[in-house]
């Protein structure tokens, strides 16, 4: 076995061809079963492990192989970080031509329990309505009893909510749960209003701390933090799932900050609630955030003030709204677009912009190195790689 995918499964070639082979390690030999026979790749899996990789280890969840969340449980956190920094590498160089040398992941201490949202998925199991994940592969649904990346607040409340949803006959297609600063959001999507209101009180008996929202302009806000700076984020709103994760995200951003950052604007596109940008602002002139979400925007403009960040924030598509504004050069842009990467129309006005200075925060490797190499071929240069695991344990890195 000579690699490793972000699925989690070994690389090795058998005659010329390649094959991807489950729960095997790069360093390995493995006697494995064919699974599937493809034109261009075949899959197996390993059924024997005669020369085991000293990173192998027992994972550690029961879910695990069948749940479709976490892909990197079978080998040490030190051994995933690598693996993942020879995405990074390989990604860049196959895709953009960019040369780098194999980059330090900055890791977690605490890689565990770091999630502060949970999608859970609803399903009939055994006659009641239960809560899970997506099987492995595909869309089927899997109820779960346990998962080490969540608080254990979320799976006490799932197993209430399960409780509650056969008192009540309420069956959510989701359940969404958000942990702010001392209370829980709960959305529970294909539930009427009238189930939802039977829901709340039964949940708010066991957890004071959880109060259900239907994603409606008006309603009750989560607070946030990250660092010295607390953000009212709505349901619907997007914001970072692993706090800790973010700020040393956020703080690799500002080490790539210019020395005379405090006279430059900072345009922040994707701005979301304005959490990059606020985390910023005061080691920037001003900061003039876009974003598609017209509540979102309401609530970073709302978060900007409350921080006291001069800042202009616009509702409106990034790839429509950039073209037609006129950037100063010697601003700095940071970007942290969709896992789709940015659209053609925005790649277009920031090589005609000629600005000085691109972060990109790229959470698809993919679309991040070809977006990169667009922009190379229009001038720009690739300066530093900074890779940062916000996802341990899964298939999942940002740069």
């Amino acid at each position: 076995i000579t690699d490793l995918t972000e699925e989690g499964q070994g690389v090795a070639r058998r005659e010329g061809k390649v094959v991807f082979v489950a729960n095997a390690l790069p360093g390995e030999e493995v006697l494995a079963e064919i699974t599937k026979v493809g034109k261009k790749f075949d899959q197996g899996r390993a059924v024997e492990i005669s020369r085991p990789s000293p990173e192998r280890q027992t994972s550690f969840c029961s879910h695990y192989g069948v749940c479709g969340g976490c892909s990197l449980q079978h080998i040490s956190y030190a051994g995933g970080l690598l693996a993942k920094a020879r995405w990074v590498q390989g990604s860049l160089v196959k895709i953009s031509g960019v040369e780098i040398s194999l980059p330090q992941v900055l890791g977690l201490k605490d890689n565990l329990g770091y999630r502060n949202k949970a999608v859970f998925h609803g399903s009939r199991e055994e006659g009641q309505w239960r809560l899970g994940y997506y099987r492995k592969g595909g869309r089927q649904p899997l109820a779960i009893r346990e998962c080490p990346l969540l608080p254990p607040l979320f799976l006490q409340m799932k197993d209430a909510l399960e409780g509650i949803f056969q008192e009540t006959g309420c069956q959510p297609q989701e359940a969404i749960l958000r942990l702010g600063e001392g209370e829980v959001a709960v959305t529970l999507k294909g539930c009427s209003r009238k189930e939802a209101e039977q829901v709340e009180p039964l949940l708010q008996a066991s957890f004071p701390q959880a109060f259900l929202t239907q994603g409606e302009k008006g309603e009750r806000l989560l607070t946030m933090t990250l660092g010295d700076h607390a953000f009212q984020v709505s349901s619907a709103s997007f914001f970072q799932v692993n706090r800790k994760g973010a700020e040393i995200l956020y703080e690799v951003i500002a080490s790539f900050l210019p020395e005379d950052a405090r006279e430059r604007i900072l345009y922040d596109l994707y701005c979301g609630v304005g959490s990059i940008g606020i985390y910023l602002g005061s080691r920037v002139r001003e900061v003039l955030g876009i974003e598609t979400v017209p509540r979102a925007v309401e609530l970073a403009r709302e978060n900007a003030r409350a921080a006291g960040i001069r800042g202009t924030y616009m509702v409106g598509k990034v790839e429509e709204l950039l073209g037609r504004m006129e950037l100063d050069p010697e601003g700095i842009v940071v970007i942290d677009p969709p896992r789709g990467g940015l659209e053609p129309p925005v790649l277009e006005a920031l090589l005609a912009s000629g600005i000085s200075r691109i972060l990109y925060v790229g959470c698809g490797l993919g679309r991040m190195a070809r977006d990169l190499g667009i922009l190379r071929e229009g001038g720009y240069e690739v300066k530093t790689v900074q890779p940062v695991d916000l996802f341990p344990w899964t298939g999942h890195v940002e740069a």
